[in-house]
């Protein structure tokens, strides 16, 4: 009985610990195991910090893409397919954002009747047209419509936030009616029937971006909504049904000493 005693002390067996007594646990171990325990310990939990920190997924930067229409076929803006270096989509900005170009010459129209957000657009087409129509184009932080080339047709659009660079007779034209929301017109506003909506201001500027600009309006009424002020343009009213500048309900408009109506 007393040799079992002795030997069971000699093997330094001692009982069952929890983890809170790990560091006493293994006191009687050689040191040199000791350290080595405790370098497994400690880079087994840094192990673990790393995985969890790869395991994390990162969001994918944004992306801008330029896209081009493909063909001079009259189309829908809102079919990828007709679009080329655009991600596998049509120019709509969301989690990336959108240039979009229409250059291939031809007589075609490309019809945008969904609600649509840009950087820019760029119509430089011979015989091409724009057909805009019972949607919003708003061009993202005021960027530019250049129209170079084709037609821009506003029937039952409208266009927000933008800069619209037109050249010669290469321009915006206004069909059955169409709005125009705070944007900066840089060539003369001509149109030749219909009903146009202003809101948050309109600025016209020459081609050159020169104040004033002008409007000619022949047979169109222009109503403004809100409470803005028109100022810098020289506007010409004609046409044998009469074209008129209106306020709608509770609006306010302003004339400023540099507006001219004729």
């Amino acid at each position: 009985m007393r040799q079992a005693k002795r030997r069971q002390s000699r093997l330094g067996i001692r009982p069952s610990v929890s983890g809170n007594e790990l560091g006493t646990a293994t006191d009687f171990l050689p040191r040199q195991v000791r350290r080595r325990l405790g370098l497994m310990a400690t880079t087994s939990v840094a192990a673990l910090f790393a995985g969890l920190i790869l395991a994390t997924p990162v969001p994918a930067d944004a992306a801008n893409f330029v896209c081009d229409w493909t063909s001079a076929t009259s189309s829908t803006w809102n079919i990828a397919g007709n679009w080329s270096a655009c991600n596998s989509t049509f120019p709509n900005n969301g989690a990336d954002t959108f240039d979009a170009r229409i250059l291939v010459d031809g007589v075609y129209t490309v019809t945008l009747s969904t609600n649509v957000t840009v950087n820019s657009l760029v119509l430089d087409a011979t015989g091409a047209n724009i057909n805009h129509n019972a949607s919003t184009l708003t061009l993202a932080g005021g960027g530019p419509i250049t129209i170079t080339s084709g037609t821009y047709n506003l029937n039952g659009g409208t266009i927000s936030g933008a800069t619209i660079q037109q050249t010669g007779t290469n321009r915006l034209v206004l069909g059955s009616n169409g709005g125009l929301t705070g944007v900066t017109l840089r060539g003369d506003l001509v149109t030749s029937g219909g009903t146009l909506a202003i809101a948050s201001g309109l600025t016209l500027l020459t081609e050159a971006g020169a104040a004033p600009g002008t409007a000619n309006l022949t047979n169109t009424s222009v109503a403004f909504t809100n409470t803005q002020t028109f100022n810098n343009a020289t506007v010409n009213l004609s046409g044998s049904f009469g074209s008129t500048l209106a306020v709608d309900g509770n609006s306010t408009l302003t004339l400023g000493a540099g507006a001219v109506v004729q």
